[in-house]
C-alpha cells in the first residue's frame, strides 16, 4: 500500500477517515517520502460490559521498493511519532510484538525527556471491531486476509495478539 501501483491499495487513504500514514522522508532518496507506515484508529470489539475502547493501530513501516536507503533507523522515529499520538489523544498504541524492545526504549526515552511517568507496555490477544467508513473500501495485509475489499457492515476481526502501549492516565488496556 502507498507504493503500490494499483488503484485499490490508495483508495482507502483517500476516502477512509479513520486511515492514515505516517511518511519518512530520507535526504538520501529526494524524489519523495521514500517510507510509510499505516496507522489507523480503530476500536476494540467490546465484550459483555467491557465497552469498546480506542485502538492506534501501527502497520509495519515499508519503504520504497526501489530506493536504495538504509531503513533501520526508521523504525524507532515512527515509534516516537507514533506514541506520541497516543499520548496527546490517551489512546492505546497498538503494534506487531516484534517490535516491543523498540517500543519499550521509546517510551523510557519520551518520559525521561519529559521528566514523566511512562506509559506500560504489554502484550495481549484482542479482537478490533471494523466500523465502516463513508469511503466503503478499506485495505490491510493484517486486519484481513481480504487485503482490498468493500466493507459496507460493521466487522469483527479474529482475536490478534499485539503489543500494547498505554499511555500514562489512559486506563489500562482492558
Amino acid at each position: 500500500h502507498g507504493f503500490d501501483f494499483e488503484g485499490q491499495c490508495i483508495l482507502p487513504l483517500l476516502a477512509n477517515a479513520r486511515h492514515k500514514v505516517i511518511l519518512v522522508s530520507d535526504p538520501v532518496w529526494p524524489h519523495h517520502p521514500v517510507g510509510r507506515a499505516h496507522f489507523r484508529l480503530l476500536w476494540t470489539a467490546g465484550a459483555g460490559a467491557r465497552p469498546p475502547r480506542p485502538r492506534l493501530w501501527l502497520e509495519t513501516v515499508n519503504k520504497d521498493f526501489l530506493a536504495r536507503v538504509d531503513q533501520r533507523p526508521w523504525l524507532r522515529m515512527v515509534l516516537h511519532h507514533a506514541a506520541g499520538k497516543a499520548d496527546a489523544m490517551g489512546a492505546a498504541l497498538s503494534v506487531d510484538p516484534y517490535t516491543r524492545g523498540e517500543l519499550e526504549a521509546v517510551v523510557r526515552e519520551r518520559a525521561q525527556g519529559a521528566g514523566a511517568k511512562a506509559g506500560e507496555v504489554g502484550l495481549l490477544s484482542e479482537s478490533l471491531a471494523l466500523r465502516p467508513s463513508n469511503g466503503v473500501v478499506e485495505a490491510s495485509d493484517y486486519l484481513s486476509d481480504k487485503h482490498d475489499w468493500v466493507q459496507l457492515t460493521e466487522e469483527v476481526t479474529s482475536p490478534m495478539r499485539r503489543c500494547i502501549y498505554t499511555p500514562p492516565g489512559a486506563g489500562g488496556t482492558n
